[in-house]
């Protein structure tokens, strides 16, 4: 201990050990808000789509070249609406084009335009069958897709459009949410398990 004119000075010889002790804590504690943080925000990132509906109406809008569909689906962060195409008849001749969103038709959120370019000579003058499906945005529909619709719609590129069924596709949301909340609450309890640790050793 020193002692001087401004006061007393009192010097411990394992400051640096406490020192390291209380970051330590504090590294603990962020980690802890953290994780809880993660647990909070996890079930609005993780839940996929539940359904596509089928918005485009008794043929899709000609763009010469190419087909405008519209589509409605619950999609979520990092999703996309993909649309494929093919002549019926010839499945192994197929398209796929992932869709835009947008919400200037309501009840669609989704634009879906395909061949604007040009349109093949395998889809003139013929019948096409068409199908949607889910996929993460940034592989251009292809890998991790779901919720596959089937082809349950076609249309005619000659002068006689065919009539389509109007159908809703849907799949059961309970897998996907009961993952979601076990997640998240493994999270949450891992955070407060390490708040919690932290707080006693204080």
């Amino acid at each position: 201990m020193l002692r001087g004119k401004v006061g007393i000075m009192r010097t411990f010889p394992n400051g640096g050990v406490v020192k390291r002790r209380w970051k330590m804590r504090f590294y603990l504690r962020v980690c802890s808000l953290c994780l809880i943080i993660a647990a909070l925000l996890l079930p609005a990132t993780l839940e996929a789509a539940t359904y596509i509906t089928n918005h485009t109406g008794t043929a899709p809008q000609w763009l010469s070249p190419g087909w405008r569909f519209w589509v409605e689906s619950n999609t979520t962060f990092g999703e996309s609406v993909c649309v494929e195409v093919h002549p019926t008849g010839d499945a192994g001749n197929y398209y796929r084009q992932r869709c835009e969103y947008d919400t200037t038709n309501p009840p669609s959120n989704w634009r879906c335009d395909v061949f604007t370019t040009s349109v093949p000579a395998a889809f003139t003058n013929t019948t096409v069958e068409y199908q949607f499906f889910i996929a993460p945005w940034d592989n251009n529909c292809s890998g991790g897709e779901s919720l596959f619709t089937g082809f349950n719609w076609t249309f005619s590129t000659g002068p006689t459009a065919v009539t389509l069924q109007t159908l809703r596709a849907e799949r059961s949301p309970t897998h996907s949410r009961m993952l979601t909340l076990a997640v998240s609450g493994l999270l949450a309890l891992a955070g407060g398990v390490l708040l919690v640790r932290t707080r006693r050793r204080v």
